[in-house]
């Protein structure tokens, strides 16, 4: 039987410091990296669901003139137009605004590597089902490392792969991690390895073939071996909410970063056809957060030094566990197992 946990302990200020000490500010930097790409890169059209294939969809939102559909046979919601896959990871691997407004930040980076990267490796060692015989874990994707960091603090040999050079050298520095500036497919082209544990943290969404990457991962794993993935929940609060106020997202439906985003059927189906197994789930997210930031932007007053921001604060992890319990979390967490 599947397990589904909800809620999680977060400290938003502390978190996500840098974005609420000037939200307009980091809008900009947003708006100013998509413009980046737009100037370099072409749109291209994407006929089919990146999950079942279906050329059939409906309208589901619009975000700075991207239009995100949602796929009718397996309800996966993804953009119309993209940016080529050799821009895309060109931007990745070069766009140092983007490692910053991510995760390379010296203020956030060590609340975030206790408070986000180890419950995640706690969420996978509880939920093992054997005894790792060589304790190796790939973490594809990895940000600033920080997952990668705890792993290997907890006697796991954990390497990560990574694209941004500006997130790399950030690991390099303050978690002194070496990471790996490789794709996954240039990984597996070369590397033999074999691992107990493979985690697309914040992967999936950003790249143009999802069931690729979850066949290479199957390949690399041991028998039985494990898949965490995160992605974002398209039928979720924060959802909603930007569907309301599309022209000030700066997270979860921004769609140069995220061409597509989950439902819980899409990625249970992704999980099956390339032969996975889910064990369990873990809802949690920031859709609270994301309401309170849409409050803040678009009233007339200033909401942060008002008597609502101060209830809304005391609360709101409250409120996000009530999402949460219902799976309007804009984060889903799932581990699965190779079959």
């Amino acid at each position: 039987m599947v397990k589904h946990l909800f809620g999680k302990s977060l400290d938003v200020t502390k978190l996500k410091s840098n974005v609420l000490s000037n939200l307009t500010k980091h809008i900009e930097k947003i708006r100013f990296m998509m413009g980046e790409l737009s100037s370099t890169s072409e749109l291209i059209t994407q006929k089919t669901c990146f999950i079942c294939g279906s050329e059939h969809s409906r309208p589901f939102s619009e975000v700075y003139g991207f239009k995100y559909v949602e796929c009718t046979d397996c309800s996966h919601v993804y953009t119309q137009t993209r940016y080529r896959d050799a821009d895309i990871i060109q931007f990745y691997t070069n766009n140092a605004t983007y490692s910053e407004v991510t995760y390379a930040n010296v203020e956030t980076c060590y609340y975030r590597r206790d408070s986000v990267a180890k419950p995640k490796f706690d969420f996978v060692i509880d939920h093992l089902p054997f005894k790792p015989s060589t304790f190796k874990w790939l973490d594809v994707g990895c940000g600033i490392g920080d997952l990668v960091s705890v792993a290997n603090q907890n006697n796991w040999h954990c390497m990560g792969l990574e694209l941004s050079s500006s997130s790399i050298a950030f690991s390099k520095e303050i978690f002194k991690q070496d990471l790996i500036q490789k794709t996954l497919e240039d990984f597996c082209k070369t590397s033999k390895e074999r691992f107990e544990v493979v985690s697309f943290i914040g992967v999936l969404e950003h790249v143009t073939s999802p069931m690729d990457h979850l066949r290479m991962a199957r390949k690399i794993l041991e028998d039985n071996g494990l898949v965490l993935i995160q992605v974002p929940n398209a039928m979720s609060m924060a959802t909603y909410t930007q569907d309301i106020f599309p022209e000030t997202v700066f997270r979860h439906m921004s769609p140069v970063e995220h061409i597509m985003l989950f439902s819980e059927e899409s990625l249970e189906k992704a999980l099956r056809e390339t032969g996975f197994e889910s064990i369990a789930y873990w809802w949690h997210g920031l859709d609270s957060y994301e309401i309170l930031n849409q409050m803040t932007m678009h009233s007339k007053k200033d909401v942060s030094s008002s008597r609502f921001n101060q209830a809304w604060m005391k609360v709101l992890s409250e409120l996000q566990f009530v999402f949460d319990q219902n799976k309007l979390s804009d984060r889903i967490l799932c581990l699965a197992r190779r079959v």
